[in-house]
């Protein structure tokens, strides 16, 4: 599987989560129990988001690097031809 599905499992697990432990925070009465559920409710929220952030800036740096090789590769192709062109003119 690769790192990105993964990720995205994850921040969806712990979106789920943030749901799950905020509507159990509602259902209980003892209110050192609801603010256990509510605490555990954030940091499932924080993680989620944190991966998210961590995924968006994985995509952004690959996609900038693949620009960067493709100006690469072309910019290599056209000074080979350009080398080409002269030894070629320096035959005739």
């Amino acid at each position: 599987m690769r790192v990105e599905s993964l990720i995205l499992a994850t921040v969806t697990i712990c979106l789920f989560l943030t749901f799950y432990f905020s509507f159990l925070s509602f259902q209980t009465t003892e209110d050192t129990i609801k603010k256990q559920f509510t605490l555990l409710a954030t940091f499932s929220l924080i993680a989620g988001m944190v991966l998210l952030a961590t995924i968006a800036i994985h995509f952004i740096i690959k996609k900038a690097f693949t620009r960067v090789e493709d100006q690469l590769t072309t910019n290599q192709e056209t000074a080979e031809y350009y080398e080409n062109e002269k030894e070629k003119e320096g035959e005739y």
